[in-house]
């Protein structure tokens, strides 16, 4: 969004801006902070980071000279003043002598992070939350059991420290992951027919399902599962695919497309 005059954008606004802080906040907003706020909507405009208005599109494939796959995956977030506010997320190139293979998950990646890595994002961020903290209480407890006593200055040494390890903890354990879960996995991915390919990703798929189906979580995947493999020989061949209607009820529909 760098072409867009945002400021001009919630100038011309400025109105419905208005009235949706009117209708949020009431009488409670001072000039300036209804000012702070048009300024946030303006930092909000050629921001990367999205709203849950956001959507995404992924398109891969092989371009006419290319060997090998190409992934792109782009978000997308409405036309402001003219323009599609759009931001290209990541571009997967296989390459000989690059990457050779990649999984990656869209939307629900919760299990096939757990499947690939051996353990599940949100405890991944619990430990990068708590565990800083707990190295400081730590050296904390064990100072005052001996009767030490720390400056402020100090228990902000400590803390910083704590805080370092944790990080320097959490790295190591992210290259222990990548070497001993994820890459033996990457290695057979590499060599895999693409019947098996399409087989694997069908069951990933169908794990996220399962694990929402049997929690609390929102039903967000399930149902039939549409499967295809794109190729630069046979270019796209469906592998399964779910009809709107009964396929031994509507043979005619069948016999039109032969």
């Amino acid at each position: 969004m760098a072409e867009i005059d945002a400021a001009q954008v919630v100038v011309d606004a400025h109105d419905h801006l208005d009235g949706l802080i009117d209708r949020m906040f009431g009488n409670l907003v001072t000039p300036p902070v209804r000012e702070a706020l048009g300024g946030l909507v303006e930092d909000l405009i050629r921001s990367s980071i999205t709203t849950p208005n956001h959507s995404g599109v992924v398109v891969a494939g092989f371009g006419e000279d290319e060997f090998f796959p190409t992934l792109v995956h782009v978000t997308t977030e409405g036309i402001i003043a003219g323009t599609l506010k759009h931001d290209v997320r990541r571009t997967v190139d296989i390459a000989r002598d690059g990457t050779s293979a990649q999984i990656v998950p869209f939307a629900q990646t919760e299990m096939v992070t757990r499947f690939m890595e051996g353990v599940d994002p949100e405890f991944l961020d619990y430990l990068h939350d708590s565990m800083g903290e707990t190295s400081r209480q730590l050296v904390m407890e064990v100072l005052d059991s001996m009767g030490i006593e720390c400056s402020e200055e100090e228990v902000n040494a400590f803390r910083e420290a704590a805080a370092s390890q944790a990080e320097r903890f959490l790295e190591q354990s992210a290259t222990v992951r990548r070497r001993r879960f994820v890459a033996p996995i990457m290695d057979i991915v590499e060599l895999l027919p693409k019947e098996e390919l399409a087989d694997m990703a069908e069951a990933l798929v169908n794990l996220t399902a399962l694990k929402r189906r049997v929690s609390l979580d929102a039903e967000t995947v399930g149902g039939p599962i549409d499967v295809a493999v794109i190729s630069k020989g046979d270019g796209m061949i469906w592998i399964k695919r779910k009809h709107y209607f009964d396929p031994a009820l509507n043979p005619s529909y069948f016999r039109k497309k032969t």
